[in-house]
């Protein structure tokens, strides 16, 4: 199970458009791309 949060407040505490999520742990590699709201275009 992911922890979603931690990822966004770096991606927003940096004050980056993106962020990548990347597992490696799995049987396969697994990512997930982290969106800033504050650059969140589509309303």
């Amino acid at each position: 199970m992911y922890i979603w949060h931690k990822p966004k407040n770096y991606v927003v505490a940096y004050d980056k458009h993106i962020g990548l999520l990347i597992n490696f742990g799995g049987t396969s590699l697994q990512f997930k791309k982290i969106f800033n709201p504050k650059y969140n275009t589509a309303t």
